[in-house]
């Protein structure tokens, strides 16, 4: 994935630094963080911007939509003086019309589980992993 600099393999940059702060919003006990991760993402994203319509790409549209979440939880916690959120509204201002998608961590009890997707809660734990 690294021998290039094309669009495949910035996507599957970008979705690894977007991994990297889902994964850190992801914190029951979350802090302010971030700093490297999203120094990453922007560059990624403005990597993209040189291929036609970037905004129609997964990665692209996912990161921005995750730098929006990032960004709410900030403002909810009332951090926004700390550096990563004035980084992250200002890097933010170019990308208003995107639209919004789903991304970041998500709280669902096992009986939401259960009910929203008919399936054996306890095989689908077992089939997690993270590396």
């Amino acid at each position: 994935m690294r021998s290039t600099e094309d669009l495949n393999r910035l996507d599957y940059e970008l979705i690894m630094a977007e991994h990297s702060v889902e994964k850190g919003l992801s914190h029951f006990n979350l802090r302010p963080f971030g700093k490297n991760p999203l120094r990453r993402i922007f560059n990624f994203i403005n990597l993209e911007l040189k291929y036609e319509h970037p905004e129609t790409h997964f990665a692209f549209s996912t990161a921005i939509n995750l730098l929006k979440q990032y960004k709410a939880i900030y403002e909810a916690k009332n951090w926004t003086s700390k550096y990563t959120y004035k980084n992250v509204s200002k890097f933010l201002i170019k990308y208003e019309k995107i639209p919004e998608q789903k991304t970041g961590a998500y709280v669902l009890t096992k009986e939401e589980l259960k009910n929203d997707y008919n399936i054996d809660y306890k095989k689908f734990i077992k089939s997690r992993h993270s590396l």
